[in-house]
């Protein structure tokens, strides 16, 4: 009774102080109804605020809701709610004089929405002077008659705020109640595994309100200035949720792995952060005859550097799925072997068997290695298959031909970006633009088989391999790559298009995830070919984003190339992060930057793809990976 008396004087003082406003009519039916939220003060959250020094009264009040609070937790199955934390108090005023509401603001919709689109458990406190009448009624079943609660001085309430509607009135006089709620983890847009949460109307209210807001926003200008009481996350929200531009649908996926096939395999490696890399097997060359530990070991045309991370079943094809000759498959480089076989399966993830594919309009581009295959010796019968079986240029060919496909079809050669250049160019070949003939589908892939030593030495001598066999991106000791091998497709559909000047999609088709922007540039002049250059970087990165209709800032996740290069990893970062987080927000939005490269190697001319797929089934699964081989991070 002290308590409550104590905190009923401070709340008389505040109240003559003019602290109280009266809320919104949308916000007051999600906390006690129009009459028992007509004038509301909020409380300080943090318990050091100074703001508690004269409410010494509504600071116990307030504990005893955390403390009671804390104590149903034990019965957290029983109530079948789950609450990790509460938010701050509420002083309420009940029976006030009637005056006009105010109108909704972007940032008490932001504020509240969040609020009674999570809460689980509502406590109120009931200070008096007057007694009142809780009125409680269930959301599902509108039909009933409610519940009446008699409410009086010193009474304490805990009730389910997203299952029943909960209004107080004061009986003849004012009546003062305080509330928290006590909040869900996470955000409120993830669904419960068991089977999602209830959503109350006041927050299907304020959500409607704030999609209203949000598409509005996005109508305007580009040329119109953002005003800062917007809230940031609505501004994320704009750009996720009404993209207006033409998008690209990642519709299939096929893939082949060092210690897996299939990327659904791969993705158990990525979250046990699978170290693949080993040495190099007798099936593949002696490395022995070539390996000298000695950092000069390229001058006499020999390697410091004996690891790598290899498929299984380098070797295996089935040609006569394809109609090709025992005689030709022999032949044949094993990148067009794996090409094919993984670029049927993308096609078959998409729903297109050879039948379906037959005289159809869908394309195909193939970044993979070029004339290695040249320097391996094959059977005597086969060497007339050479034009064929060695050419760059006629991997992607040969996919349509087998398959009967007469979009375009092209191989790509831009080293260790072939795969990313290859589905940059099928992307943008199934979305109407210009007079040419938009392709119905397609199908992206990168390729690299190590069958031949051949480079090594090279590499090795220009400082891109590394000799510790491992790429320690981003990591002090790091001195390059280790070579990896891979083969990855993936299939793209058009998902919407500008017709006529709008934007037209098919929503029922099915994806594992969207390609919005993309972007393709050269580093034209600069300090050597070889050279990283981070304004060239920063512009790809600007013009990607700017395509995918995105603020710099609404990026969460970002697969750097880190390919274990002193120079090149923090030049990198640091274009990233200036591409990125521009206005030194990393703080307070902190950019997640991974390299799949790390964990599984430099799959050369399928790294990009391999990168994307990394980061497709992330965002699908949820998770980030865990980057390998960092024992000390570079100070660049």
């Amino acid at each position: 009774a002290d308590v409550r008396q104590r905190a009923s004087a401070e709340t008389d003082a505040l109240n003559q102080a003019g602290r109280f406003t009266k809320p919104p009519d949308e916000i007051a039916a999600g906390l006690l109804g129009l009459e028992g939220s007509s004038e509301i003060l909020e409380l300080p959250h943090d318990p050091q605020d100074s703001g508690w020094a004269n409410c010494p009264g509504l600071r116990e009040v307030d504990d005893l809701a955390t403390c009671y609070g804390n104590h149903l937790g034990e019965w957290s199955d029983w109530l079948e709610c789950l609450a990790s934390h509460r938010t701050a108090a509420v002083v309420h005023r009940a029976g006030c004089p009637g005056a006009e509401p105010p109108p909704l603001t972007d940032s008490e919709v932001a504020k509240w929405l969040d609020s009674f689109a999570r809460h689980r458990l509502m406590c109120i406190a009931f200070l008096g002077p007057a007694d009142g009448v809780l009125r409680l009624q269930v959301y599902a079943d509108e039909d009933s008659e409610p519940h009446e609660v008699r409410t009086r001085p010193g009474m304490m309430v805990f009730l389910r705020p997203d299952l029943m509607a909960h209004a107080h009135a004061a009986v003849g006089r004012e009546a003062v109640a305080v509330s928290t709620f006590f909040i869900a983890g996470g955000p409120a847009n993830k669904r419960h595994p068991t089977g999602g949460w209830a959503v109350s109307p006041p927050a299907a209210e304020l959500d409607r309100w704030a999609s209203d807001r949000i598409r509005a926003l996005k109508s305007r200008g580009d040329d119109e200035d953002w005003d800062a009481e917007i809230p940031r996350e609505w501004q994320r929200a704009m750009n996720a949720q009404f993209f207006n531009g033409a998008m690209t649908a990642i519709t299939g996926m096929s893939g082949r792995f060092p210690g897996a096939w299939g990327h659904g395999r791969w993705c158990h490696s990525l979250v046990g952060g699978c170290d693949v890399a080993t040495k190099v097997p007798q099936t593949r060359w002696d490395h022995d005859e070539i390996y000298d530990p000695s950092p000069d070991a390229w001058q006499s045309g020999r390697v410091n550097c004996r690891h790598g991370a290899f498929m299984d079943g380098v070797q295996l094809f089935d040609n006569k799925v394809f109609g090709i000759s025992n005689v030709e498959s022999k032949g044949m480089d094993p990148n067009q072997r794996h090409l094919l076989e993984v670029a049927y399966d993308a096609l078959l993830d998409m729903g297109y068997n050879k039948k379906k594919l037959m005289s159809s309009h869908g394309s195909v581009y193939a970044g993979n290695q070029a004339f290695e295959f040249a320097f391996v010796d094959v059977p005597e019968e086969c060497r007339g298959c050479g034009p064929t079986g060695l050419s760059g240029c006629i991997a992607a060919n040969r996919i349509s031909y087998v398959l009967g496909m007469k979009g375009p079809s092209m191989g790509v050669d831009t080293d260790t970006a072939s795969s990313m250049s290859a589905l940059y160019m099928t992307a943008e070949s199934v979305q109407k633009k210009g007079r040419g003939l938009a392709a119905d589908f397609g199908v992206g892939l990168g390729c690299a088989v190590m069958y031949t030593a051949l480079w090594w030495a090279n590499h090795n001598g220009m400082k891109w391999m590394g000799s510790k066999g491992r790429c320690f991106t981003f990591d002090t000791g790091a001195d390059g790559y280790v070579r990896a091998e891979a083969c990855v497709g993936v299939g793209v559909k058009a998902y919407s298009s500008i017709v006529d000047g709008e934007r037209v999609a098919d929503k029922g088709l099915r994806h594992y995830g969207f390609i919005a922007g993309c972007a393709l540039n050269h580093n034209g002049s600069s300090a050597g070919m070889g050279a990283p250059n981070g304004q060239a970087e920063q512009q790809v990165i600007a013009e990607a984003t700017r395509g995918a209709g995105l603020a710099a800032l609404d990026l969460d996740v970002c697969e750097a190339h880190g390919y274990g290069a002193l120079l090149a990893d923090a030049v990198e970062v640091s274009s990233l992060t200036r591409g990125h987080r521009p206005f030194g927000e990393e703080a307070a939005s902190p950019l997640v930057v991974t390299s799949v490269k790390s964990v599984g190697g430099n799959t050369m001319e399928c790294g990009g793809i391999s990168s994307l797929v990394k980061l497709v089934l992330q965002t699908k699964l949820g998770f980030v990976s865990a980057g390998l081989h960092l024992p000390g991070k570079r100070p660049h």
